[in-house]
């Protein structure tokens, strides 16, 4: 690609409907889901983080060049899902002077997510376009995007008024596009891990 290329899991997930699990850990096919998150980022350049939401970093697989950070606490950024964990990946790029000029970012439980998605949507990010979101037969994903960091680096300060309407608020500030995600089974690659139906149904297209 060429270019300096940060990247942040969203792995802050309590999996309440799977008995409170940690989602970085749940293992499908003997790989944990936090493993197969980086797998999927594997053309990262630059930082390499794990957003953990409330949770402790000891709880995670730290493997060399990643780095865990908590959602911004208490007075500052209060754990509000996924868009919490952008920001937190943000704000700790800023604040360590990044040479980074984009930023991946994927929930830890879309198992099947296509590494390739962000070599291509590099090519759409031109520059009158902020954001490059995944998207499945109408379905958007904008946990799974590649953000021209320039574009968001402000957003530490100004979380009070986007967090109010989530990701998707955010994305009515910013100059965004869809692109259409691809999997070799015709299924969603994005299919989130939420319940036990999930866990079935993501072993038995990996088993395929």
């Amino acid at each position: 690609m060429g270019k300096q290329i940060a990247s942040v899991i969203l792995a802050g997930g309590k999996g309440k409907r799977l008995g409170g699990v940690l989602k970085a850990n749940l293992k499908i096919g003997r790989v944990s889901l936090l493993q197969r998150a980086k797998n999927s980022l594997s053309d990262s350049n630059g930082e390499r983080i794990i957003s953990t939401g409330s949770t402790s970093k000891e709880f995670f697989d730290l493997s060399p060049n990643w780095v865990a950070i908590k959602d911004l606490g208490s007075g500052e950024i209060e754990q509000k899902g996924p868009l919490a964990g952008i920001v937190a990946g943000v704000d700790y790029l800023v604040k360590n002077n990044t040479k980074s000029e984009f930023l991946m970012s994927l929930a830890v439980d879309s198992v099947l997510f296509p590494p390739e998605f962000y070599k291509l949507a590099f090519e759409l990010l031109d520059k009158d376009i902020d954001v490059v979101i995944a998207k499945y037969e109408g379905q958007i994903y904008p946990t799974n995007a590649l953000w021209r960091l320039s574009s968001i680096k402000d957003l530490p300060k100004r979380f009070d008024e986007v967090s109010k309407f989530g990701i998707k608020g955010l994305l009515k500030s910013l100059k965004a596009i869809e692109m259409e995600i691809k999997s070799d089974d015709g299924l969603d690659p994005s299919q989130n891990i939420n319940d036990i139906y999930d866990i079935i149904a993501c072993t038995k297209r990996l088993k395929s």
